[in-house]
């Protein structure tokens, strides 16, 4: 009969012990996403890189007569100036679209095309549900000029952290 008590509690022990266990790798599995989270963005694109250009990996590693860290070498160069050349060009590109609109609306082109544009006759129907609206206090050159003009300094005060977060 002293044999069954104790198998009793081997058993309970047991239970604590995996409970007990389960809740602490519950807690360092938790932990490590905490601190993978931030990566994961850089672990996908990395794994999608991977799957897309092992084959031509194994090509260059062949022509280069299985040198691995050569090829591997090819290979980061490859991809980024593949990566890198768009995304410079692509930059070229904004500022030179960006300057444009910015000599338009210095120019006046900018505000003739605003005034062009006529919203107050569109928003009529909105004074039958808000009698105390004014379709005419919404004027476009009022409501974007005074943005576009602030354009120029937000981009100079704030131009190297928007690189930054690209080349991030």
């Amino acid at each position: 009969m002293s044999d069954e008590p104790k198998a009793v509690r081997r058993r309970e022990w047991r239970v604590a012990g995996i409970v007990c266990f389960a809740l602490i790798t519950f807690v360092v599995l938790w932990a490590t996403w905490l601190i993978i989270r931030p990566f994961t963005d850089a672990i996908i694109l990395g794994a999608v890189l991977v799957t897309i250009t092992f084959p031509i990996y194994r090509r260059v590693r062949t022509k280069l007569h299985d040198r691995e860290n050569l090829a591997a070498f090819v290979m980061v160069m490859g991809i980024l100036l593949l990566i890198l050349l768009p995304a410079v060009f692509l930059c070229m590109l904004l500022v030179q679209q960006a300057n444009g609109v910015i000599a338009d609306f210095q120019n006046g082109s900018a505000q003739r095309l605003l005034a062009r544009i006529d919203i107050p006759s569109h928003l009529m129907w909105v004074q039958r549900f808000a009698p105390t609206f004014d379709p005419a206090s919404i004027s476009p050159e009022r409501m974007l000029l005074p943005a576009v003009r602030e354009v120029p300094g937000w981009v100079a005060r704030n131009g190297g952290a928007i690189v930054g977060g690209v080349a991030g």
